[in-house]
């Protein structure tokens, strides 16, 4: 399950990067200046929330691959670790850059300023500082309902193809 969350954020990734050059040209009138997008971003912590998210699910493959191949080297699993953790870092910075363009197709001057004034405030800072914890939390809530949906659906969709493979005979 943990998974998931990873593939979703690579098809995000994938869909802003194909799109984003195309839509770069349908800023609005009132789009927010990059360098000002590009501060609500740092401010807000998004690219360190990417990457935290990352390294979760790094931590859990490798742990996860750990437990199947008892027979690769610690040394090996190191390796991959930490090859893996630089391409996260590069990645959260394109990926925090694709961010602030797709703010700037949505969010006018004056919403980014007052987010700017905002995200400023001590009190905000302390909020953003508690977000990795918070998303820790939610992620094993998304897990939970992930979990309670298939186990839900798949009684329903196993006789909905039982009966299509017996319309097939």
């Amino acid at each position: 399950m943990r998974r998931l969350p990873l593939c979703l954020a690579a098809i995000l990734c994938l869909l802003l990067a194909a799109t984003g050059p195309a839509l770069a040209a349908d800023l609005p009138k009132d789009a927010p200046s990059l360098a000002d997008v590009q501060e609500y971003v740092r401010l807000f912590g998004y690219r360190e929330m990417l990457e935290q998210s990352a390294n979760r699910q790094l931590a859990a493959l490798l742990d996860s691959v750990r437990k199947e191949r008892p027979d690769v080297s610690a040394e090996t699993f190191d390796i991959i670790r930490l090859e893996m953790l630089g391409e996260i870092k590069a990645a959260s910075e394109r990926s925090a850059r694709d961010m602030a363009e797709a703010f700037r197709r949505i969010l006018s001057r004056e919403d980014v300023a007052y987010l700017l004034r905002l995200g400023q405030d001590p009190r905000m800072q302390r909020v953003i500082r508690l977000q990795p914890a918070l998303a820790r939390d939610l992620e094993g809530v998304g897990e939970r309902l992930a979990s309670e949906v298939t186990a839900s659906a798949m009684p329903r969709i196993a006789e909905r193809l039982k009966a299509l493979r017996g319309q097939g005979s």
